[in-house]
């Protein structure tokens, strides 16, 4: 810090800028202990300490249960008493010099990514392109690799961790919420039009939120050039309040997927479902988009009876999808079979008889036509049924058969 004492700057951010330069380059951080005239937002004067400066303070509460405590922790602090002046002299200039309690650091120096404060200042450069990718849906931890992979131009990103990430996200999300709670700040992003969402909600008598019907603008332009297929799935434990989560999703003509709206509904009954849909018709509605036709859904009843009950979508044609069918047929036959085994490469074998049963099912759920169709599940069921050795499996076969609920093919 020698070389910096003898020099003269106009003004006090050029001084400050000059003194943390020096000093990332030699390995420590500063941090401003006090200025003069106290809280003045435009000081003449600047004391900066080293930032392992002071002595750490317990934030400890003995008084707070154990369960509740926080944990022990340690700090950085080595109460090193290395300090520099930063004033403005009677003559214009801004000069920096030793104060007159500094003395030498009492700790070894380190990388510059070490120090928390050139990290913070790290992550706020790259700022903007943390937020975009979180964005674009990466998880922290890939955002971290991503930057820490273009260390070559820069050496201080090889220390982003993915909990800096994190951090810097949550700070994000709090500047967004700016006081307000998460659903006021949903709302909020609902309510501007210059965004174009499509919502309807519905609450109980005391107010509080039981669905919620969010379809982005660019998803329904989508629909409306690809609205011939609709697919409809719900899935579970998406949120801390357990509410069911019902995906309504189309299909382009590249058999790539879109989604067209997200529901949170307060159950799976057929009344929840049957409000979703009345939702998703008032949308086609108003966006003057057709009828779809074809609705792909699994086997969720409620949400089937729900389907039938609206006359506008009674001629639609309603397919289970075979993904979901694959899934349970697996998982309910395989018990039924010789246990998989692994081979010299570890890699999973299944027993022969398993192999020729899903290979005979996967036969007739491809069915091109509905004569194929009978025509496979009448062999099927021949030679399944002919065997007493397979017949607690071909029970379960029919069982999903029966219960598939149509004899068109799926898809």
């Amino acid at each position: 810090m020698d070389a910096i004492f003898s020099r003269q700057f106009e003004s006090r951010e050029a001084a400050k800028a000059a003194c943390s330069a020096v000093a990332k380059q030699e390995g420590f951080a500063l941090a401003i202990r006090n200025k003069k005239p106290p809280g003045s937002d435009n000081p003449t004067y600047l004391l900066l300490r080293c930032s392992k400066g002071g002595a750490y303070r317990d934030q400890r509460n003995e008084t707070v249960h154990e369960s509740k405590r926080r944990n022990n922790t340690h700090s950085l602090k080595s109460e090193c008493p290395f300090q520099i002046n930063i004033k403005l002299k009677h003559e214009g200039p801004w000069a920096v010099a030793p104060s007159r309690s500094s003395g030498p650091h009492n700790h070894p120096f380190t990388p510059a990514a070490t120090h928390s404060k050139y990290l913070a200042e790290l992550i706020a450069a790259h700022r903007d392109q943390i937020i975009h990718f979180y964005n674009c849906g990466l998880r922290p931890f890939l955002i971290a690799s991503h930057l820490r992979g273009l260390s070559q131009d820069d050496p201080d990103l090889a220390g982003i961790s993915s909990q800096h990430i994190r951090n810097a996200l949550a700070l994000y999300r709090a500047e967004e919420l700016a006081g307000r709670t998460p659903i006021e700040f949903l709302y909020g992003q609902l309510k501007d039009s210059s965004l174009g969402f499509f919502f309807r909600d519905t609450r109980d008598q005391e107010g509080r939120l039981t669905g919620l019907f969010i379809a982005p603008r660019s998803g329904i332009e989508l629909w409306r050039r690809f609205w011939s297929i609709l697919l409809l799935d719900c899935t579970y434990k998406t949120n801390r309040f357990k509410m069911p989560l019902l995906n309504v999703c189309g299909s382009t003509s590249e058999r790539k997927t879109f989604s067209v709206a997200s529901i949170f509904l307060s159950g799976e009954a057929e009344p929840q479902y049957r409000w979703a849909l009345q939702c998703l018709l008032e949308l086609a509605a108003e966006e003057g988009i057709p009828m779809p036709r074809v609705i792909v859904t699994d086997r969720e009843l409620a949400l089937m009876n729900a389907l039938i009950s609206f006359p506008e979508l009674r001629l639609v044609i309603h397919l289970l999808c075979r993904w979901h069918v694959n899934k349970n047929v697996l998982a309910q036959s395989k018990k039924h079979f010789p246990k998989a085994t692994r081979d010299e490469r570890n890699r999973v074998i299944r027993a022969p008889e398993f192999t020729a049963f899903l290979k005979e099912w996967h036969a007739l759920i491809n069915a091109p036509d509905e004569a194929s169709y009978d025509q496979q599940l009448q062999a099927f069921m021949l030679k399944r049924g002919s065997s007493r050795g397979r017949k607690r499996s071909s029970y379960i076969a029919l069982i999903v058969i029966v219960t598939l609920g149509t004899r068109r093919p799926l898809l």
